[in-house]
């Protein structure tokens, strides 16, 4: 941070440099030393992975947010981990068993071309969007609102209303017609749903890779001791939204040391004993059922 000249007061931009151009929040002295300490390298063996679920992931006891965790066992394996940010005793749950279970469970689901039509079916029979009824009504109306001005204008000017009075207002009625009949085409258009191209999208979902495919199509996943429920992005009717399954299959491994709860083993990753996705409202078994 402290690399940058403007904190000494060089007034920079392109290649002009000022001197003493801004007010300066170190001294050249402090500046010299930043530029001469050498930034500490991380070992190769020490760069932890990513943890996509990172703000998706929530402790099913508690609610508090589970957070991406590293560490090394007491064989120097090294871990990847989520656990409750509020210490609350929900078990740890694996990195490398929580997320390829969850893509695995999504690439059986959106790779199903029947199942695909059959999650856009219910999609379909629920995609009436009131409110996209309720902004064309109120279009429509301003666009009549403004056709009657515009005629009565006509009429004005029939009777007698010098033109170049009348046409500014003409020019605006006009245009507020012309943005109102925009706007009742655009939601019309929006509440048209396609199930084919919506399958066609979810099997599209199929091709991303592991993160692209869980940020896309993952909006919560809810973690207990024994089950995982993930939310998906989308809904499958009366606006409850599809979710999918999975049950918690954990060995006696051990976590990095200064933990004592067991996570999930690498050997049981994507092993699902209890696969489904749903509607809270309604059953929808998944095509491994």
């Amino acid at each position: 941070m402290l690399r940058n000249e403007k904190y000494a007061g060089t007034y920079i931009w392109g290649d002009v440099r000022v001197e003493g151009g801004m007010p300066a929040i170190i001294t050249k002295g402090d500046f010299a030393m930043a530029q001469a300490a050498k930034p500490k390298k991380r070992r190769a063996s020490e760069v932890w992975g990513e943890f996509p679920l990172s703000g998706k992931a929530i402790c099913g006891g508690c609610g508090m947010n589970l957070v991406g965790t590293s560490g090394h066992g007491r064989h120097g394996v090294k871990y990847e981990y989520y656990k409750c940010a509020k210490g609350c005793g929900l078990k740890p749950v694996r990195a490398d068993w929580l997320e390829p279970a969850i893509v695995q469970a999504l690439r059986e689901l959106l790779s199903n071309r029947e199942e695909a039509l059959r999650v856009a079916s219910i999609i379909a029979e629920h995609a009436k969007d009131d409110d996209a009824e309720k902004k064309i009504e109120r279009a429509k109306r301003r666009k009549a609102e403004a056709e009657r001005g515009m005629d009565r204008l006509m009429d004005a000017i029939a009777n007698g209303l010098e033109l170049e009075r009348a046409k500014g207002k003409i020019d605006e009625l006009q245009t507020q017609a012309e943005v109102a009949e925009a706007e009742i085409r655009v939601q019309e258009n929006a509440a048209v749903f396609n199930a084919e191209d919506f399958a066609d999208f979810l099997q599209f979902g199929a091709t991303l890779d592991d993160a692209a495919l869980l940020k896309a199509f993952v909006w919560q996943v809810m973690v207990g001791d024994e089950d995982v429920t993930v939310t998906l992005n989308y809904d499958v009717g009366d606006s409850e939204p599809a979710r999918i399954g999975l049950k918690r299959v954990r060995a006696d491994l051990p976590l990095p040391l200064g933990n004592s709860s067991t996570p999930e083993s690498p050997a049981d990753s994507g092993v699902r004993a209890d696969s489904s996705w749903w509607a809270v409202r309604g059953s929808n078994p998944g095509p491994w059922d």
